[in-house]
C-alpha cells in the first residue's frame, strides 16, 4: 500500500491536530534567523527548515518525488514532537525558500495546510548582494579540477598571485569580496549558480520553469542562477496568495531587525501564539540543531548560516546597499524588473508589518545601527526612501 503523505498531514490539519505557520521568502533575506524567533514561542512546538530543499531533506540523494519527500519531513517532524508534547494542536513553524515551491499545483495544494503565512521580504540590492557574495566564498567547496579552471579564468581577468603559490582564483576572489564588484566574475557566477540549482532538482522543477521560456529569455544558464534570488517565484506565489483570499502577513527583515521586540509581539498577536522575551535571544535549540547537520561542513553552508551560529540574539540592520552597476548585467535588469517591483508591491499591502504613521516611521529611521552612531536612514537611504514614498 502506498504510503501519501500529503493526505496524512492534510487530515491532521483538517482535525485540528496540526497547525502549520510558514515563512516564504526570497534568498537572504534573514528567514533563518525569524524562524529561530518563532521557535521560540513557548506556544510553537517545533520547526522544520526548508523541506521542499532536496538537499536539506537527505544530503546528496534525489530521489523523483520532491513534494512527496517535503510533505514526510512534515508527518516525521510532527510524530516526533507528538510524543514530547501532548497539546490537542501541535503547532510547527517552517521555513521555505520561494525558489524551492513550485509554483504550480505545488503551491495550491502546499497553502491549503498553512494555519498563516509569514511572507518575509528585504531590499533586494542587500538580499542579491548577500546571496552572490555567499557564492564567491563557496567556490573554496568546489573540486581541484574546477578550482584549475577558475585559475585559468582569473588570469584571463588579467588577475595573477603574485606570491609565486599560483592561486590566482583566490586573488580574484578576495578583491571581488573587497570591492563588492561582481561584474569582474560574471560568467562564472552565472554559470556555477546554474549548476547547482540545476543539480539540486529532479525533472519536476523543470515545469515550474517552463512559463519563463520564449525567444527572449536568453541562455538556459540565466534563467536558472536568476532562480536562485527567489524574487521570480515571490511575485507568483504573492499573486496566488492574493488570488485564494489566504491568511498572510508581510515582513521587512530590516524593520524586523531595527525594532525586533515591536515587530515580534506583533506577528505573535496576528500569529494567535504566546510572545516571550525568550524569542529574541534564547536561540540555543534551533542552533543546535543546524550546526549538526551534515551540510554545514562546506564553506557554503557556513557562509549561509554563520550570523545565525554565532549569534546569541537580534543584529542591527547596518547592511549597507551597493551601487546597482556593480552587479552583473543580468542581475541589474533583474533586479529593476522583477525584485523590486516584486518588493515594492509586498511591502506596501496592507498585511505588512510597518510603521503607519509619520511619528513611528521616524523612530524606525533614526534608529541608531553602528557603532559609529550611523543611522538606519543613513546606512540604507533606498529603503528609507521607499518607506517614506509609501506614508505619504
Amino acid at each position: 500500500m502506498t504510503v501519501c503523505y500529503y493526505e496524512m498531514v492534510k487530515s491532521c490539519v483538517e482535525h485540528g491536530d496540526l497547525k502549520i505557520i510558514c515563512i516564504i521568502s526570497p534568498a537572504r533575506v534573514g528567514s533563518t534567523f525569524f524562524m529561530n524567533v518563532l521557535a521560540q514561542s513557548p506556544s510553537v512546538h517545533g520547526f522544520i527548515n526548508q523541506p521542499f530543499h532536496l538537499t536539506y531533506s537527505y544530503p546528496y540523494v534525489f530521489p523523483g518525488n520532491r513534494e512527496e519527500i517535503a510533505y514526510q519531513r512534515i508527518w516525521e517532524t510532527y510524530q516526533q514532537v507528538r510524543k514530547l508534547h501532548y497539546p490537542k494542536t501541535i503547532t510547527l513553524v517552517l521555513k521555505c525558500m520561494a525558489r524551492n515551491l513550485g509554483i504550480g499545483q505545488q503551491i495550491r495544494r502546499f497553502i491549503q495546510l498553512i494555519e498563516k503565512s509569514i511572507i518575509l521580504i528585504r531590499n533586494p540590492l542587500l538580499s542579491i548582494d548577500s546571496l552572490l557574495k555567499m557564492q564567491v566564498i563557496s567556490i573554496e567547496d568546489m573540486p581541484e579540477a574546477s578550482q584549475h579552471n577558475f585559475d585559468n579564468y582569473a588570469l584571463q581577468q588579467g588577475v595573477m598571485d603574485q606570491t609565486g603559490h599560483g592561486h590566482h582564483w583566490r586573488v580574484l576572489r578576495d578583491l571581488v569580496l573587497e570591492t563588492k564588484n561582481y561584474r569582474l566574475i560574471t560568467d562564472l557566477l552565472i554559470e556555477t549558480l546554474a549548476f547547482i540549482e540545476l543539480n539540486q532538482y529532479e525533472i519536476d522543477m523543470l515545469n515550474d520553469y517552463q512559463y519563463r521560456f520564449n525567444d527572449d529569455d536568453g541562455s538556459f544558464n540565466h534563467v536558472f542562477a536568476l532562480n536562485w534570488t527567489g524574487w521570480d517565484n515571490m511575485a507568483a506565489i504573492y499573486e496566488r496568495y492574493m488570488s485564494s483570499s489566504m491568511n498572510y502577513l508581510v515582513v521587512d527583515s530590516t524593520i524586523l531587525r531595527a525594532i525586533p521586540e515591536k515587530v515580534s509581539r506583533e506577528v505573535s498577536h496576528a500569529l494567535n501564539i504566546r510572545y516571550s522575551p525568550q524569542m529574541l535571544n534564547n536561540w540555543k535549540v534551533v542552533k543546535e540543531k543546524i550546526m549538526d547537520n551534515t551540510i554545514l561542513k562546506t564553506s557554503w553552508m557556513k557562509s549561509c548560516y554563520n550570523t545565525v551560529t554565532n549569534s546569541s540574539g537580534v543584529k542591527l540592520p547596518k547592511e549597507a546597499p551597493i551601487p546597482i552597476n556593480l552587479f552583473p548585467y543580468i542581475y541589474q535588469q533583474h533586479i529593476l524588473n522583477t525584485a523590486y517591483p516584486s518588493y515594492f508591491a509586498l511591502l506596501k499591502t496592507h498585511h505588512t508589518i510597518r510603521p503607519r504613521s509619520h511619528e513611528e516611521m521616524q523612530v524606525l529611521l533614526n534608529t541608531t545601527v553602528t557603532e559609529d552612531g550611523k543611522l538606519l536612514k543613513q546606512v540604507d537611504p533606498i529603503f528609507a526612501q521607499i518607506l517614506l514614498l509609501l506614508s505619504v
